[in-house]
């Protein structure tokens, strides 16, 4: 199973860059992962492209169908936010030097994956990928 962050699942659903590349990530893969914050964090972005123009009303509507429809099917696993996993990265948090930048979603995806015993965590994100190391893993980005 791999890990993905939010901005990785929404390329399977909407034509960005680098949706090509994750779709055949995806496809090989034993499974995906992820928070289940990504869950709000993806329909959040849908609506961001509809609102953006990027895409129309029925753009939106197959998205979040499509999404929904993978989610009863489990293609997804999502992990659940406990109260465990915010103490976890708070106190990662607190040990990361000044100069690396880690917002609290990143910091919840970061600590979930470490926790469920992922070594490397997929994203488009510079600012996860820069945090992840000091989670004891290894960022992964496919689109650079």
């Amino acid at each position: 199973m791999i890990y993905l962050d939010s901005n990785y699942i929404v390329r399977c659903y909407l034509r960005e860059a680098g949706s090509a590349e994750v779709l055949r990530l995806v496809r090989k893969s034993d499974g995906c992962g992820s928070l289940a914050l990504a869950k709000t964090e993806c329909v959040a972005a849908f609506h961001r492209h509809w609102r953006e123009k990027r895409i129309d009303a029925d753009g939106l509507k197959k998205a979040l169908s499509l999404f929904s429809q993978d989610e009863m099917q489990s293609a997804w696993t999502f992990f659940p936010v406990s109260q465990h996993l915010i103490q976890s990265a708070c106190a990662f948090l607190q040990t990361l030097p000044a100069d690396v930048p880690c917002r609290s979603a990143d910091a919840l995806h970061l600590t979930c994956a470490k926790e469920q015993g992922f070594q490397e965590i997929y994203s488009h994100d510079r600012h996860l990928l820069t945090a992840a190391p000091f989670f004891g893993l290894k960022g992964i980005d496919l689109i650079g």
